[in-house]
């Protein structure tokens, strides 16, 4: 799992780049941003630049009796500030990572 998240990553800030060249002047992105999972919850934070972004995280059931998934959403924050997607108590985070709006 821990694999997926690199590559996922890779694959954000390869797509992070390739639209701060293609921007306009106008866009804002967001710079120094990392990421992560605490079991049943994602988080995400940047520290510089402009615009917003949110933790996601996919939450998987922790119980067999429980059987659906589902996609939590933290607030979108500006640079300096948290962002926490929760997972409720029957779940747990399956995969995660940052959006930029």
């Amino acid at each position: 799992m821990k694999l997926f998240a690199v590559r996922l990553a890779v694959v954000v800030a390869l797509f992070g780049a390739a639209l701060g060249v293609a921007a306009s002047p106008a866009a804002a992105i967001p710079s120094g941003c990392g990421w992560g999972s605490e079991g049943s919850f994602s988080w995400a934070q940047c520290s510089g630049g402009t615009g917003k972004y949110q933790a996601w995280a996919q939450c998987k059931p922790r119980h067999f009796w429980v059987t659906n998934w589902y996609t939590a959403y933290g607030p979108m924050v500006n640079p300096g500030n948290l962002s926490i997607a929760p997972c409720d108590g029957n779940h747990q985070v399956a995969s995660y990572g940052i959006t930029y709006a």
